[in-house]
């Protein structure tokens, strides 16, 4: 397999993995507003990148790389996101029961 071949298949799986993302949100009772805003599409790439870097990093590294291999490394590689949410600061609550606005960490709340 080519790196360019391994490349795409591994943000293949991190397309995938956002495809989902945005399955989930479907339900929710207001659409979320970060998705209306650079960074946020800019991080959505860059975390699909990083499943590419990673799945080319360990066929580099020597490990037997395969198609599913490839997409399955890029649709993992993205869990960190999961534990990135628990380092960021969390919006306070307005008064008299409003809703706190929307902020980028929403984006790892799924």
């Amino acid at each position: 397999m080519s790196v360019l071949e391994c490349t795409a298949w591994a943000m293949l799986g991190g397309a995938f993995l956002e495809a989902l993302h945005w399955y989930n949100i479907r339900t929710k009772a207001r659409f979320p507003t970060y998705a209306r805003k650079l960074k946020y599409w800019i991080a959505t790439l860059a975390i699909v990148a990083f499943g590419g870097v990673i799945a080319v990093l360990i066929m580099k590294l020597g490990g037997v790389m395969s198609g599913i291999n490839a997409f399955t490394i890029g649709f993992m590689a993205p869990s960190f996101q999961t534990h990135l949410k628990k380092f960021m600061p969390k919006p306070t609550l307005g008064g008299q029961g409003m809703i706190a606005p929307e902020g980028f960490g929403d984006f790892f709340d799924w």
